[in-house]
């Protein structure tokens, strides 16, 4: 086994929603962005007012990316680089031969995020209004374990270096939507 440090520095905003909402409008109050949503429970006429940083992953240490969020985007970029067979990818030996640690992943730096608002489809057809955490300045630090028996760790940083911009991380990015966000590049890696 190897350990790799990584720092992956994003090159456009990195969007975070860790549920959907109905249909909110956003407002400010005072010199914070605030998101007021419809509740539909019983008492159809009231409203919440939900901080825009209930929309983020995040704990008494501050904002974070779940590992798994990130073992996915290494992954999914594994599609893109050619195995050991001609028809096999990268991406289960990625699967099955790396972890990610640790459990959560900060942001740096520690921002407060701002307040993305953009319109959806509905299955129904009706348009609604989605809003996401947007982070324009970010980046995160984190270790990856190989087991170099299985993975190369040449192909390995391929894959990475392509999900940088093929796949990308977080909410709208170019992997499920075609998206422009959550796009990065690696500016560590050292192999320990």
């Amino acid at each position: 086994m190897k350990a790799i440090n990584v720092q992956w520095k994003g090159i456009s905003p990195l969007l975070q929603n860790k549920r959907p909402l109905p249909n909110t409008p956003i407002i400010k109050v005072g010199d914070r962005v605030i998101v007021e949503a419809n509740k539909t429970t019983k008492r159809k006429n009231e409203t919440d007012i939900i901080d825009i940083l209930k929309l983020c992953h995040s704990d008494d240490k501050g904002i974070f990316i779940p590992y798994n969020a990130v073992f996915k985007t290494i992954m999914n970029g594994g599609q893109f680089v050619q195995g050991k067979t001609r028809m096999q990818t990268m991406k289960k030996v990625i699967m099955y031969g790396t972890t990610v640690n640790p459990e959560r992943i900060y942001l740096q730096p520690q921002q407060e995020p701002e307040a993305f608002e953009r319109a959806l489809k509905r299955a129904d057809g009706q348009l609604t209004t989605a809003v996401d955490a947007m982070f324009k300045d970010w980046s995160i630090n984190f270790e990856i374990q190989v087991d170099d028996r299985v993975v190369n760790i040449d192909k390995l940083k391929e894959s990475i270096d392509l999900a940088g911009t093929l796949v990308g991380l977080g909410c709208w990015a170019p992997r499920d939507t075609g998206g422009r966000f959550g796009k990065f590049e690696v500016t560590k890696w050292e192999v320990k």
